[in-house]
């Protein structure tokens, strides 16, 4: 069978000669794809050469009058050895476009969005079926940008952003643990209101920036934080300023609503992080983890999460502070040796970029991205972090990226 790989690609490993890479998939044919899929590649020789990709999950497309019927989204992967078979952990969002019973009927019709969870116990040979973490329906509400990480033992971590209005006021960010490798699941739990950035789809350079759940991450290195657990996101709580000329959203306000009575704003945006010692049951109030002055109309964006051997906590991030106009972007790391309590940060750039979009017709026009990248050795043998972003610093579109270890902020 041929397969089409697309995009939202996610790395793991579980040793230093064995890679796995997880990515949308389809098979694009004459008239359109006959059906959407999440595709996992392996490698043995430490990521020089991938097999064939083989398909975890897929669901077959239909076209109506609205296009296609079903469709596999922002898929999250994570790997771990478990009695020497290699354990895959995948989830994604899958949007179904259905009518009663289902969902009640509406115009335009409703969408069933599901945050889904399928795993491999023989390093990708084999999936098992979906499980559902969580559901809705309507032509608004929806569930998207799940990820999945694994902790000590047998526990595997799910969080995801729920949007029960859309784009407007009331997301939260959820999460849910199995302490059985993935057998089955606790209820979830929310973890944070969240503020959304910007107008709630749009930042500043008019890209979107609408997904703000970026980072989980689960300390397993045996120390003073072990079995903790780290999200960062976005968040526009802090400081928003009324816009005229703003986007008004569905149900009338807008993702940042200010003024009395509630209008169209902007919301600048802030990381911001928590952590759990239990296990996810409970989550401690957020910290700031940017440390520009909190009155400064800047955004900051894209936040990702990861714990180093030493058990030392990195975020990074796009940070707009060194433009008071709010439009030319740095990136940030911040480092943490307290286990989330407090923050040092470095810039990474050596120049900063305005926003490059519209370069892809086809998928969004402007779609200048949705992740950062961050990763920590899996074999323990080097602290620090690797980072990656996406840089616009020569003019046009490119992906950069950095060694940085906690000895060298600067707390620009």
């Amino acid at each position: 069978m041929r397969l089409d790989l697309l995009g939202d690609p996610v790395v793991g490993c579980t040793d230093n000669a064995t890679f796995y890479y997880a990515s949308l998939a389809t098979n694009i044919t004459a008239t359109f794809p006959s059906f959407t899929a999440i595709s996992l590649s392996k490698s043995v020789d430490g990521g020089a050469s991938f097999g064939g990709a083989r398909i975890a999950v897929q669901r077959p497309v239909f076209v109506s009058g609205f296009g296609p019927t079903e469709m596999l989204d922002k898929e999250w992967m994570a790997a771990k050895r478990v009695a020497g078979s290699d354990h895959i952990h995948i989830t994604y969002t899958h949007f179904a476009l259905t009518g009663p019973p289902t969902c009640p009927p509406a115009f335009p019709p409703s969408v069933l969005s599901s945050i889904e969870y399928v795993r491999s116990t023989d390093g990708g040979a084999t999936f098992s079926s979906p499980i559902v973490l969580d559901q809705v329906c309507g032509p608004i509400a929806f569930l998207q940008d799940s990820h999945v990480t694994v902790g000590n033992g047998n526990d595997v971590y799910v969080a995801w952003e729920s949007y029960p209005n859309g784009y407007e006021p009331g997301r939260q960010i959820k999460l849910r643990k199995s302490a059985d490798n993935g057998t089955s699941f606790a209820p979830p739990v929310v973890v944070t209101d969240v503020t959304a950035v910007g107008n709630g789809f749009l930042v500043q350079g008019a890209f979107r920036d609408g997904l703000d759940f970026q980072g989980l991450a689960v300390d397993t290195t045996g120390g003073r934080g072990n079995g903790n657990v780290y999200i960062t996101w976005q968040d526009g709580r802090n400081l928003n300023q009324t816009d005229p000329f703003g986007f008004i959203g569905i149900g009338g306000n807008g993702g940042c609503p200010v003024g009395s009575p509630p209008g169209p704003g902007y919301c600048f945006g802030d990381v911001l992080f928590t952590r759990s010692v239990n296990g996810g049951a409970t989550w401690s109030p957020p910290v700031r983890v940017n440390n520009d002055h909190i009155d400064l109309k800047v955004d900051q964006m894209f936040p990702a999460v990861e714990v180093d051997k030493d058990g030392q906590v990195f975020t990074v991030f796009y940070d707009r502070r060194r433009d008071s106009r709010n439009f030319l972007i740095d990136t940030f790391v911040a480092h943490s040796g307290d286990a989330g309590r407090s923050w040092q940060s470095r810039r990474i750039t050596e120049k900063n970029f305005a926003a490059i979009h519209d370069q892809d017709a086809l998928v969004n026009s402007l779609y200048m991205g949705d992740y950062l990248g961050i990763a920590a050795d899996r074999l323990r043998q080097c602290n620090g972090v690797i980072v990656s972003w996406g840089d616009n610093s020569l003019r046009d579109a490119n992906v950069a990226f950095a060694t940085v270890s906690g000895e060298e902020d600067d707390n620009e």
